[in-house]
């Protein structure tokens, strides 16, 4: 299961949604960057697109031709490395189609940027396999949003458009989710997650 602990620069919903899309149904032979990994079993890699796969393989691919036409994504760089047996970190910056292209310089900083993270797993940062919000249905972010900004239970049923009891359920459903159980305990927790409910709901 792939759980986003950070995703943003996405221009719409629109343009994000084949990305979504492939990370709930995709397979690694789809992407070539993936392909190439599940080939070459890297412990650790950071690298610009080009220099991990060629034009040619690039342009060819499926899911690179959709996400030109979809995301206006074209150029990758990315930073791939094992967490354990099961788990695995991957950093990965995109450019729109037309944008320079990554150069070795972003290289180095997505290496550092990768290396920092991998230090503080478990310990600063929450595990990757904490709770996350990509795994929300869109009502369940709209009360937590409305949570988030201060709104009661009936007041986020009003601006929702749902029942009271609706949104008491949805509130239950995020504790769960969350693994807390009071109101403070999942405001607490989600407060980080404001950034992305502002630029999804």
């Amino acid at each position: 299961m792939v759980r986003t602990f950070g995703d943003v620069g996405w221009a719409s919903s629109k343009e994000r949604r084949p990305y979504d899309q492939w990370v709930s149904t995709g397979r690694p032979e789809e992407n070539p960057i993936s392909a190439k990994i599940a080939e070459t079993r890297p412990a650790a890699i950071t690298a610009v697109r080009r220099d991990f796969v060629d034009d040619s393989t690039w342009n060819r691919a499926s899911l690179v031709q959709s996400f030109r036409e979809a995301a206006h994504l074209d150029d990758v760089v990315f930073s791939f490395s094992l967490v354990d047996e099961c788990r695995f970190l991957l950093l990965v910056g995109q450019r729109d189609v037309g944008d320079r292209r990554f150069t070795q310089r972003d290289r180095n900083v997505l290496d550092l940027i990768s290396s920092e993270v991998r230090r503080h797993l478990g310990s600063k940062l929450e595990s990757l396999d904490a709770p996350s919000i990509s795994e929300l249905p869109l009502r369940l972010r709209g009360t937590l949003k409305c949570l988030l900004e201060g709104d009661s239970e009936k007041q986020a049923a009003m601006r929702t458009g749902v029942g009271v009891h609706a949104v008491h359920d949805h509130v239950k459903r995020l504790h769960r989710h969350f693994g807390v159980s009071s109101r403070g305990e999942l405001l607490a927790r989600c407060r980080r997650l404001w950034p992305i409910l502002e630029r999804d709901v």
